[in-house]
């Protein structure tokens, strides 16, 4: 009885690789899913012929299992036997049937017929799953099926089902009973997931299912152990796995015969706001993430502290959770098999281009470069996809102009291509776009909002003006990293001062493997007040998205935000170091000099040896629970044991610096971890607030198990001093938190 596996692909809504058709405001759990593709990854799917919702046989329960038993390359070598009277060698699911009935796991009824064409009752299925982890009625116990049944409650391999002995069940529920099984321990102590393969590597992220390596295009990329490590795949593993973490399955060869997941269930969300330590979706659920969670971003791993700056509003995100319900990883979709339309021309005519070209139905947001857009600021060349499961429209305008450096697998039909240094999917309908071009060539990517290539030109007026933070890498190389995630890397082509490290710098490729930078002159661009409100710079709009950078007008860059400045309306020009207009006439880059205090690095002054303790020092270190900046020059009028805050340049040297102001609060005048009342003030605390024990000398660090460093402090004691930067009313906030 063949049937369509059409439920696996049509029900989950899939757009642009993302899991599940969960409507955004509902964050729908989709564990059944993730254990289908589990199964699929397996091999289990290969055919095609399951649908999720539907009754399940016991043959093809007979079929899943053998693939959980890990022996799905078995089977033929049992399908030409005959085991049951209604078994036919040869018929349907009989290789499967006798795998499994010869491992001891799910056998017949008794009188020599296994039924294969009857429904499989949830009893059954259990005791074969509790079999499988190698059971018997010794430990699972004489009364069947309440012990076995019993028995799958205590060892979690009923999680997510609510059925009685006798109940029926479906594809999806079958699988999702083997999928909490694969989980588990066997009867002897040992991972049943580790026991599935030739070899197996635990603790092991699935960055991507179609990489581009030295294997060839469709090599699994897989982050364990701090590193990255490219396999050949026997069983492609489906995108759904993707942004995963759990164990890989290697074969006898060393290729991926299958993964998995640590995830208990997946919820797939749409992203209204993120910041270090939570995500809010649209409809306002909230969700708390800790900063060792994992953030699977273009095939790339970071841990939440510093991946949550990828979470854009309006992008469409996965949560993997554990059996407790804790975040563990948030995966972003990729594009590289959707559709995107790149515009003519701008405001109305080209969301009209993309509404007919991406057949967008019903009501729909537009976001560009992850920030809520109207169509005016929809312009010529913007790149849109869309996303039905959230209903959105992705905009992006980010470009890259470069020297064509390799393509895979050919200039014809390109699947990736490597431009300044970066590797780029590319999408069905650019490919054409490279027949016409060569290696060497310069020429213009014109991405969507994930990176992926929606076309190719070479003419001058698609150049894009490339503005980043210069970055060394270890090799001697520097990387400048972008707007929107985006970056570019190679030689540089003339000398590098080591005081434009991690400063603001416009780059551009010049050749394969090399690039060119100049750093950015401070004061120019367009002049006047930034107007937060009406959103324009001088007589200039702010571009949707447009990035925001800030510094203390000398040393490092950091990337600011001005949703961040709600104490005032707006912003002087002397507070304004550079802004860049784009080919738009819209400002899309802006550099704020010490608007928000957040380019500083705060904690506990200490002096160099022989200097006095005030005025006279050139050597100032700075410590807090992240560590030390290490010895910098140029520093006065710092008093040593003072809580300061200091900007530096990546030569070591001091560009500006604050003393602290502290004052003595009660515990009661903390509004939470946001606010404190100083004085009948209300500061703000900072992200990233410094605490410090004053006592033992120790700074505080968040615990999963202690609290947050706040926490801990609050808890410790009642004397307490808060050290701002500048008074509430100019944006000051709590840098520091001493208890004693």
């Amino acid at each position: 009885m063949k049937r369509k596996l059409t439920a696996f692909v049509l029900a989950l809504a899939i757009t642009a690789g993302a899991l599940g058709a969960a409507p955004a405001s509902a964050a729908a759990d989709t564990g059944t899913e993730l254990a289908m593709a589990v199964l699929e990854g397996l091999g289990a799917f290969e055919d095609g012929d399951m649908a999720s919702s539907e009754t399940i046989t016991r043959g093809e329960f007979a079929r899943l299992l053998a693939y959980a038993l890990g022996k799905g390359a078995e089977v033929s070598t049992y399908e030409r036997r005959t085991m049951y009277a209604d078994v036919p060698a040869g018929s349907e699911n009989a290789g499967y049937i006798n795998l499994v009935s010869s491992e001891g796991v799910f056998t017949g009824n008794g009188d020599g017929t296994f039924s294969p064409d009857d429904g499989i009752t949830y009893a059954s299925a259990v005791t074969a799953a509790i079999r499988m982890l190698g059971y018997t009625s010794a430990e699972a116990g004489t009364a069947w099926p309440d012990d076995y049944i019993d028995l799958a409650g205590e060892i979690g391999i009923s999680d997510g089902l609510s059925l009685n002995a006798d109940s029926g069940m479906t594809v999806g529920q079958a699988a999702e009973l083997l999928f909490n099984a694969m989980r588990a321990d066997t009867a002897s102590g040992t991972s049943y997931a580790s026991q599935m393969s030739a070899s197996s590597v635990s603790g092991a992220i699935l960055l991507s299912n179609s990489a581009s390596s030295d294997l060839g295009y469709g090599s699994a990329k897989i982050y364990a152990n701090g590193a990255s490590t490219y396999y050949s795949q026997s069983v492609s593993l489906p995108g759904e796995l993707v942004g995963t973490s759990g164990t890989l399955l290697l074969n006898s060869s060393g290729s991926v015969c299958g993964f998995i997941p640590d995830a208990a269930s997946v919820v797939q969300v749409k992203v209204r706001a993120a910041d270090s330590g939570s995500l809010t979706a649209d409809g306002g659920s909230t969700y708390s993430i800790p900063t060792s969670a994992s953030v699977i971003y273009r095939s790339e791993r970071y841990s939440y502290a510093t991946g949550y700056i990828y979470l854009s509003s309006g992008t469409t995100v996965r949560l993997f959770l554990n059996s407790e319900g804790d975040v563990e990883t948030v995966s972003m979709p990729t594009a590289t098999s959707g559709e995107a339309v790149v515009a003519s021309a701008g405001g109305s005519e080209a969301l009209s281009r993309f509404i007919k070209g991406l057949v967008v139905t019903g009501s729909y947001t537009i976001y560009k470069n992850g920030e809520e857009a109207e169509t005016d600021d929809l312009a010529k060349y913007d790149v849109a996809t869309y996303d039905a499961s959230s209903s959105a429209i992705l905009v992006s305008d980010r470009r890259i102009t470069g020297v064509i450096e390799s393509v895979y697998p050919s200039m014809d039909a390109p699947q990736t291509v490597t431009v300044a240094g970066v590797e780029y999917s590319v999408l069905e309908d650019a490919q054409d776009d490279f027949s016409r071009l060569s290696l060497g060539r310069t020429v213009t990517l014109l991405l969507t909002t994930d990176a992926a290539v929606a076309a190719a030109e070479t003419a001058a007026g698609y150049r894009s003006d490339m503005i980043g933070i210069l970055g060394e890498n270890s090799d001697g190389t520097y990387t400048v990293s972008l707007p929107g995630g985006l970056s570019v890397s190679g030689e540089v082509s003339s000398g590098v001062e080591e005081r434009y490290i991690g400063t603001l710098v416009s780059v551009s490729s010049t050749g394969a493997g090399v690039i060119s930078v100049t750093p950015v002159s401070s004061g120019s661009g367009p002049n006047g007040r930034l107007d937060l409100d009406g959103g324009t710079l001088g007589s200039y709009d702010i571009a949707a998205g447009a990035a925001v950078y800030e510094w203390a007008g000398r040393g490092y860059v950091m990337e600011a935000s001005l949703d961040d400045i709600d104490w005032t309306d707006s912003i002087g020009s002397s507070s304004i170091s550079y802004a860049h207009v784009n080919s738009s006439g819209d400002v899309d880059v802006i550099l704020l000099k010490n608007v928000t205090g957040d380019s500083y690095t705060y904690g506990l002054a200490s002096l160099s040896a022989g200097e006095s303790s005030f005025g006279t020092s050139s050597s100032l270190t700075v410590t807090n629970s992240e560590g030390s900046t290490g010895a910098l020059s140029g520093a006065s009028g710092i008093r040593a044991g003072s809580f300061v805050g200091v900007a530096y340049t990546a030569a070591g040297a001091v560009a500006d610096t604050v003393t602290l102001t502290g004052k003595s609060v009660d515990r009661g005048d903390f509004a939470g971890s946001e606010y404190v009342d100083v004085d009948g003030v209300l500061y703000r605390i900072a992200d990233g607030v410094q605490v410090y024990n004053s006592t033992t000398g120790t700074w505080y660090t968040d615990s999963d198990s202690l609290g947050t460093a706040l926490e801990q402090a609050l808890a410790y004691s009642e004397d307490i001093t808060v050290y701002y930067d500048r008074d509430a009313d100019s944006g000051g906030r709590i840098r520091v938190v001493a208890v004693e």
